[in-house]
């Protein structure tokens, strides 16, 4: 999280942030975000711009303590009382991989989207816990406790409202009181009527209600996990990005034959569907075991089983909300920013599943094999979130710069979001403006102060600038090592910035340039 996570806006955190400067505080805070009352995560990004700048440290910094923190309640849960070393362990290894698994890289390494989701998990983690162990605490305050986690799961992101379902799920595992139903049913009419009459803007989503067709998009949402975990024998455009040449080729025929078979991974729904299916099934038995269950882990499997609950809750609440959503887009249903909460459910399952099993043998053994099999899903995972991070650091320096080619990969930002928001950032002098590189820009440069450097390998190339102005593209190698790199003209005025560029075979910088120049023109120079 700490060494992936673009330092720069990226995708939606343009638009979170022309709303939260057009708006006055505190309604900045509390306005709803495409239907989403994010309040607490609000609290954050506002305190990231005006004291930090939007560097975006303290979004990560928050976010990866919320990640922890989920972990660490739910494995302190499901380790009481275990007497066997290797099945306690290997159930918390199930859980770190719900939370941790780099399938979630959307998520864990984009700030914006990690300081909402993981405050989600952690307080549903929490809420789940207290409802889920027998403890020393009186039940009704407990489960008003509970209750309170999930009134602020839910203003944390959309998907915290699941939580209350989960919550109810726990209840009926424990055969708990009709009062301690009472106290969670009275918080969630709170939380409703909160999210109801909190609504601030005009923003609203239509829900049609087809059973059929989103029961078949919620199986196909649940099976999204295992797509990537064998992304490269399932997509042949993947596969032929394999750097071994008889790993490569391999692949390629494994994925080839897949797609004869099945079709393109990307729109089919089948055998996804069979998969969620399956892990339907399981969790329904899983579920009567515990219902059953009242031995030492009786409490783990509850908190486990109650965790795929919420994520069964979060996939119904997206399908009935979002159904027009993936009729147009199909390839939708599987998008990376859903896994962080499709993998939950999994992990969950798997947790139970290991508590359940007699031969803690087995369940050790389990757990490794499940490892090595997600393993590799590590590494084309981990690239993806280099990629992202490369595409949001280049078009954020265009956009500081004013020099962006309309050929350049965008990912997820969109641009008319991008550049409605540039000036009120500009204005006020945070995110890639607070740079001190940034605040050079068209001003004449003082050598006596900074370091000049010897660029090798220059390469110019003039683009069609999205903001209109005459621009060019430049790339270059250098020996020395510096984060961003000022670019000078003949007269000694700052008209671009380069930065690293982590691309393999690519020079190692890479920036914008304003106007038209030739390479024996051009100066290079790093600040102290």
């Amino acid at each position: 999280m700490w060494m992936r996570s673009p330092r720069v806006p990226y995708a939606d955190q343009w638009r979170f942030y022309g709303n939260l400067l057009s708006r006055a505080f505190p309604w900045n805070v509390l306005a709803t975000e495409n239907g989403h009352h994010e309040v607490l995560p609000n609290w954050a990004r506002i305190a990231d711009i005006y004291w930090m700048q939007g560097d975006q440290n303290l979004l990560i910094g928050i976010a990866m303590l919320c990640a922890i923190g989920s972990f660490a309640v739910v494995a302190a849960a499901i380790g009481r009382g275990m007497k066997n070393a290797s099945q306690r362990r290997a159930a918390i290894f199930a859980v770190a991989l719900g939370v941790f698994w780099l399938g979630n890289e959307r998520v864990l390494t984009h700030s914006s989207e990690s300081i909402h989701a993981y405050m989600v998990t952690l307080f549903a983690f929490t809420a789940i816990v207290l409802a889920a162990c027998e403890m020393r605490t009186g039940e009704s305050r407990r489960i008003a406790l509970a209750s309170a986690c999930a009134v602020l799961a839910t203003f944390s992101f959309g998907s915290g409202i699941a939580t209350f379902p989960a919550l109810l799920f726990v209840l009926g595992l424990r055969q708990a009181s009709v009062r301690s139903w009472i106290i969670v049913i009275f918080f969630l009419g709170l939380a409703l009527v909160g999210y109801v009459f909190g609504k601030l803007d005009a923003t609203t989503s239509t829900i049609r209600l087809e059973p059929v067709a989103q029961g078949q998009v919620w199986l196909h949402w649940l099976a999204a996990p295992f797509v990537y975990v064998f992304w490269p024998l399932l997509d042949s455009d993947i596969a032929a990005r394999l750097p071994s040449g008889a790993l490569r080729e391999s692949a390629s025929l494994v994925a080839g034959t897949w797609t004869s078979v099945f079709g393109s991974i990307r729109d089919t729904r089948m055998p996804q569907i069979m998969i969620g299916l399956t892990g339907i099934c399981a969790f329904s038995l899983l579920s009567w075991r515990a219902f059953r269950d009242s031995g030492s882990t009786a409490g783990g499997q509850r908190v486990a089983l109650g965790i795929a609950m919420f994520a069964l809750a979060v996939g119904g609440a997206v399908v009935l909300s979002r159904l027009d959503y993936f009729d147009e887009f199909p390839g939708q249903i599987q998008a990376t920013r859903y896994l962080v909460w499709s993998s939950l459910f999994w992990s969950g399952l798997l947790t139970a599943a290991l508590l359940q099993l007699r031969s803690p043998r087995k369940a050790a053994w389990a757990a490794l094999a499940v490892a090595v099999l997600m393993g590799p899903s590590q590494f084309w995972m981990d690239q993806l979130s280099v990629n992202m991070r490369v595409v949001a650091e280049q078009v954020a320096l265009g956009g500081a710069i004013g020099v962006l080619d309309r050929a350049e990969p965008m990912g997820e930002n969109v641009p008319e979001e991008m550049l409605a928001v540039l000036p009120g950032l500009s204005h006020r002098g945070i995110a890639m403006y607070a740079w001190p590189e940034t605040q050079m820009l068209g001003r004449l440069f003082d050598f006596s102060t900074s370091r000049h450097l010897a660029a090798r390998n220059v390469q110019l190339t003039e683009i069609d600038n999205r903001f209109g102005n005459p621009g060019m593209l430049v790339q270059f190698d250098l020996d020395e090592s510096a984060p961003r790199v000022l670019l000078l003209d003949a007269d000694g005025i700052v008209q671009g910035i380069a930065q690293r560029f982590q691309q393999r075979g690519a020079p190692n910088y890479r920036g914008w340039l304003r106007g038209i120049h030739d390479t024996g023109s051009l100066h290079f120079a790093a600040l102290p």
